[in-house]
């Protein structure tokens, strides 16, 4: 099963085709992220960034 959300609504999603196209995307997402300490840092420059306009 894959469980979606959006503002509006939850959709639990059983077909084994959507599933696995699901697991895919997580995937793909999971092999471009950063590493956690890498995105906090990332994310502290931009605040920092912010902070100075």
């Amino acid at each position: 099963m894959a469980y979606t959300e959006t503002r509006r609504h939850g959709n639990a999603d059983e077909d084994p085709e959507a599933v696995e196209d699901y697991m895919a995307v997580f995937a793909e997402l999971r092999g471009v992220a950063l590493p956690p300490h890498a995105s906090r840092d990332l994310m502290y420059k931009i605040q920092q960034e912010f902070s100075h306009e």
